[in-house]
This record gives C-alpha cells, sequence and structure tokens, in this order.
C-alpha cells in the first residue's frame, strides 16, 4: 500500500531581488543538487563557501536538501540569486528543514506533496518547459537510517506514481539509500542514473568520511545524492561532477557540507 499525495502549491518568489530571469543559454541544461547540512557547525562559514561554488558555477537548476529558515535568509543576500526564482516545501517554517529549487528557468505547476513518513519527507517539483519541450524537475530527502528501508521504497513508490505522470524530466536529490544496495534500488530501475551512465567505474561516493572529515565517521562511503532522468528519453546527459568536495580554504576540517554535491549537463535529444 501507498499513499496518493497531495500536492500542495509552492509560491515562485525572487531572494535578493525582483529582476528578470537570467538568460537560459540551450541547449544544454545544467542541473546541481546538494544536501547543505542543517547543522549549525560553523554554518555561515560554509554556506558562504557553497554559494561561491554556485555563484561560479552558474547552474541553471539546483535543488537543495536540508533547508532551513537561516539557508534562505543567507541565500537572500547573495545579488547573484536576483536572475533566479525559487520555490520550498514549506518545510523550513515548520521549525525543521525540508527542500527548495532555484532556477534560472521560469518554472510553472510548482507544487510539493508530504509522504509518508516519521520525519516530515517531502518531494518538490516543477513543470518546465525549453525549445517547445516539457520537462518536470523533482527534487527528495528521503527517510534516513537503514531500518527505515521500507519508509523509502513507499516513498520512492508514491513518487513514481507522479512523475509518471509527466513525459519526462529530472529526479534528484539525497535518497538515504547507496546506489551499490540492490534491494532498495529496484524502485530506482525505470531511471537512468546519470552518474552511472557517465562514470560507470567511478564509486562515485558523496558521503565519505574518510574524506570529508568534518563529521568524525567510521561509516562506510555511500553514493546517496543522485540525478536520475525519467519518463521519454527527451535529454542526453553530457557530463557529471562533484562539488564541494574540498575543505575551505586554510580549514581542512571544514567542508561547505558533510555531503558532496553533483553537477550535470544535458542536451536535448534529437
Amino acid at each position: 500500500m501507498h499513499d496518493m499525495l497531495r500536492a500542495i502549491q509552492a509560491p515562485v518568489r525572487a531572494l535578493y531581488e525582483e529582476a528578470p530571469l537570467l538568460p537560459f543559454c540551450g541547449p544544454a541544461l545544467t542541473i546541481a543538487t546538494i544536501n547543505v547540512w542543517f547543522d549549525k557547525h560553523y554554518q555561515r562559514e560554509r554556506y558562504d563557501a557553497l554559494f561561491a561554488l554556485l555563484e561560479m558555477h552558474a547552474p541553471d537548476i539546483v535543488a537543495f536538501q536540508e533547508v532551513t529558515l537561516d539557508f534562505i535568509e543567507q541565500l537572500k543576500t547573495c545579488s547573484w540569486t536576483a536572475g533566479y526564482r525559487w520555490i520550498d516545501d514549506h518545510g523550513a517554517q515548520l521549525g525543521n528543514y525540508g527542500v527548495g529549487i532555484l532556477s534560472k528557468l521560469p518554472m510553472q505547476n510548482t507544487s510539493y506533496a508530504g509522504l509518508s513518513s516519521r520525519m516530515g519527507r517531502t518531494v518538490l517539483w516543477a513543470e518546465f518547459t525549453h525549445q517547445d519541450t516539457p520537462f518536470t524537475v523533482a527534487t527528495t530527502h528521503l527517510e534516513s537510517m537503514s531500518e527505515n528501508a521500507d519508509y523509502r521504497k513507499r516513498q520512492l513508490k508514491s513518487i513514481g506514481d507522479l512523475l509518471a505522470k509527466h513525459p519526462g524530466g529530472f529526479f534528484c536529490g539525497d535518497f538515504n539509500l547507496c546506489a551499490s544496495w540492490p534491494d532498495e534500488n529496484q524502485a530506482l530501475r525505470n531511471y537512468e542514473d546519470l552518474w552511472s551512465t557517465l562514470k560507470p567505474n567511478d564509486n562515485g561516493f558523496t558521503v565519505d568520511y574518510s574524506v570529508n572529515k568534518m563529521k568524525p565517521s567510521t561509516k562506510a562511503p555511500v553514493r546517496f545524492d543522485r540525478i536520475l532522468s525519467h519518463g521519454q528519453h527527451l535529454w542526453r546527459p553530457q557530463t557529471i561532477t562533484m562539488i564541494a568536495t574540498e575543505p575551505l580554504e586554510g580549514r581542512p576540517n571544514l567542508w561547505p557540507s558533510d555531503h558532496f554535491g553533483l553537477l550535470a549537463t544535458m542536451r536535448l535529444a534529437g
């Protein structure tokens, strides 16, 4: 059994100031995703470092997980976001954290929905059109902890039913399940994993405490963070790389997040 998702409108707004959307120089499309780590640990410094990376890469669409009001308020101070628009799932306003999407492209039918969860998890999505081609971008932060595999399966089932109503697009975020876990990855068999497609011989660990020592841990490295494509094969993946993979300058134990992010480039097929 799984729950039918109830879509709630996610208002589109400017963060820095009202300004025209930045030009989208197609046919390439760049999408980034990162779990920003909601913890207060040197939060301002970490977010500043992350925002500098995003300003440098200038992705067309960015999906964030573990978004808090503090994160949004600091993002509002970034002048480079003036040509972007923002949506979120209001999770931050409920005293917890949530997810958000920042976009240069006009967003339509922006919505979020609660998932079957003990942790307040949601899925957030927006519809886009480029060169008369519609597509959807969705992001989520699935239930954490290894014992919550059944929750993640139900959440992925509900999201899969939602995305099946759209012609194609991208599904990204922190899935809290590693690409090497065969049982749970059955729920993702109908998606194309861009990392697996473009870098099949690279483990691509996005949480690796042997490298990122900001949070001391003996846990094995995992690839929790993904950018997947779904539906009609409208886009061809071109490149994918990790971002936020270096500590802050002069501070070897301080990193932008406890996760590495992903940055992918796609082109329209045809």
